[in-house]
């Protein structure tokens, strides 16, 4: 080494606007660099439900647990900070949420209506896929 005596070394308390703390010869180090590290992986999360709330809508129940954890994880993740990936999981929720409810809907009223029997709802729903 350099001759220094590393362990006897005191952190520099000076703070400058953006909260950096470092040690004399080390680099600045965030002190808030974990978090934003969880409000992105909630903007992710938020977005990979909400896309797979669109894609799974024709499965009622499934389709509408993704999308209300889409929202959820989307305004979670906007109160920590994240913006882009979040909002776009918010809309993709949201959007799950309304074609997952089109589709109970309809369903309730074709079977309610003029008599439609279980068979043809179950025969509608092997010709969507």
């Amino acid at each position: 080494m350099d001759g220094q005596n590393w362990d006897s070394e005191q952190p520099n308390t000076s703070t400058s606007q953006n909260n950096t703390y470092y040690y004399q010869g080390q680099a600045p180090m965030q002190a808030n660099a974990p978090e934003a590290r969880t409000s992105e992986g909630l903007a992710i999360a938020s977005l990979i439900c909400g896309i797979l709330s669109i894609v799974c809508c024709c499965c009622n129940l499934l389709g509408l647990m993704l999308g209300i954890a889409a929202i959820v994880c989307a305004v979670l993740a906007q109160r920590r900070g994240s913006s882009g990936m979040a909002v776009a999981g918010l809309v993709c929720g949201i959007i799950g949420c309304l074609l997952s409810m089109a589709v109970l809907i309809m369903v309730i009223v074709l079977s309610f209506d003029g008599g439609v029997s279980g068979y043809e709802i179950r025969d509608f729903y092997r010709h969507m896929w």
